[in-house]
């Protein structure tokens, strides 16, 4: 049978070798690690107030972390562990999931590919792992078809992550022109929520976040995504009166609400 093992064990005790697709299981959960962890980054690098939120992440890598130490190191239902280990930050950050829509956007679509992705991957390979230990199917260095899908992964994760950096970088607008008003997105908030121009103005608006926005107003037909550091000027049609702007991705784009913190009111005069 090669290099694998026939051993039977059905405690969560140390064993020699590694259940097949254990390892497999073990990366799916640090990649459900590193999702927040690069999010809680980014929010420190860009001075995004996290608020009470700090510990929901730091609870969520933990458990992620201590999944994958107890899959990697224990068999018998210690595989199992490692299934919900995968579905409680799965569900608890099930809207990462739409950063998959956004590749342009790094700090969204990189911890999505790693949640959901990472997260499915665990749940399979653990209860795979799971038979394959209680039948005793083991194996010192990982079998040439689990190898592979580990390179796999890992190789379309790195070229996703620089597809993406790319992207949101070379989508980065900083424009030098002024306006007669200036809208900033920070801390997932518009400042000012009221904004009063002239038909034909210019307005500048600047990201500060690590995320994606975006500043829309139907009526007008603006629509101008927002990337980390961006400074957009945006020329106002002559189409006088009262507009709600917002964020398409952290509003109700449905029904709007000027007094949400991702919109506001635009007076054209």
């Amino acid at each position: 049978m090669g290099d694998e093992q026939m051993v039977t064990s059905d405690s969560a005790k140390p064993i020699e070798g590694k259940a097949r697709w254990t390892r497999f299981a073990t990366l799916g959960l640090v990649m459900q690690a590193l999702a927040p962890i690069i999010m809680v980054a980014a929010a420190l690098a860009f001075g995004f107030g996290l608020e009470g939120d700090t510990l929901f992440f730091l609870i969520l890598i933990v458990v992620s972390l201590i999944g994958a130490f107890v899959v990697s190191r224990f068999g018998g239902a210690a595989k199992l562990f490692g299934v919900v280990a995968a579905l409680i930050p799965l569900v608890m950050m099930w809207w990462t999931a739409f950063g998959l829509m956004m590749p342009a956007g790094f700090f969204e679509f990189i911890p999505a590919l790693l949640m959901v992705p990472g997260g499915l991957i665990a749940i399979v390979s653990s209860i795979a792992a799971f038979r394959n230990d209680r039948k005793g199917i083991r194996t010192a260095p990982a079998e040439p078809k689990e190898r592979r899908a580990l390179q796999t992964v890992i190789g379309v994760l790195a070229v996703a992550a620089l597809i993406s950096g790319t992207l949101t970088i070379m989508g980065r607008d900083t424009t030098d022109e002024t306006g007669v008003a200036t809208v900033a997105a920070k801390d997932n908030e518009f400042t000012p929520r009221r904004v009063a121009v002239g038909q034909g103005d210019t307005i500048i608006v600047t990201s500060n976040d690590p995320f994606t926005h975006t500043f829309t107003v139907e009526e007008l037909d603006i629509d101008e995504t927002l990337t980390p550091g961006d400074r957009k000027s945006i020329l106002i049609p002559r189409e006088a009166g009262t507009y709600v702007f917002y964020c398409r991705p952290h509003s109700d784009p449905e029904n709007p609400d000027p007094k949400e913190d991702m919109a506001g009111t635009l007076e054209v005069s």
